[in-house]
């Protein structure tokens, strides 16, 4: 839907319409994907949303982790231990409705930290063996490129060779 004059401008003062003013065109813009999966898109990205929290502290992990007994999401708390400031992510389950919906579920971002480099090592390392991998395939295909061309030639033209043995054929028959 396309949606037009919410607003007029009169002597450079402009002055914001009532929605029965405004202009609706309908199916004015052409459907690309149907509306239920329209629907279902917007659901997840609802779901994986992370919550907008102003001029607060951004939260690395805010919102991405979701605990495994509850589906609850994880928030984010700032607490202070022997005067030093950590974060840690608590089941939200838990700590909106106590132990009778969720067990204490915690993770510290520290914890965190250290799994996600340790994944991002792990992936470094494999996507360079893979690398590897492929440089190697490559240097087959390349090697063996002109005598798979050849064959391929060679192929061709029994291919041609065939063709107008049959084409042959096909007249000699007709001309009976």
């Amino acid at each position: 839907m396309l949606i037009n004059h919410r607003s007029e401008t009169n002597s450079g003062k402009a002055k914001r319409l009532e929605q029965a003013e405004w202009y609706r065109h309908e199916n004015f813009f052409p459907v690309v994907i149907e509306r239920d999966i329209w629907e279902k898109v917007q659901q997840k990205l609802k779901a994986q949303a992370r919550p907008a929290n102003g001029n607060k502290a951004k939260h690395r992990y805010a919102g991405l982790i979701l605990c495994k007994e509850c589906g609850s999401p994880f928030v984010p708390m700032i607490r202070y231990w022997n005067g030093k400031r950590r974060v840690e992510y608590v089941c939200k389950g838990y700590h909106r409705n106590g132990k009778s919906y969720c067990s204490s579920h915690r993770v510290h971002e520290e914890v965190l930290d250290a799994a996600v480099q340790e994944f991002a090592q792990t992936m470094r390392v494999k996507m360079a063996e893979k690398q590897k991998e492929l440089k190697q395939k490559q240097k087959m295909w390349a090697l063996r490129k002109p005598v798979l061309d050849a064959h391929i030639l060679l192929l061709q033209e029994k291919v041609l060779k065939f063709e107008q043995e049959i084409d042959e054929i096909v007249m000699e028959k007709l001309r009976i």
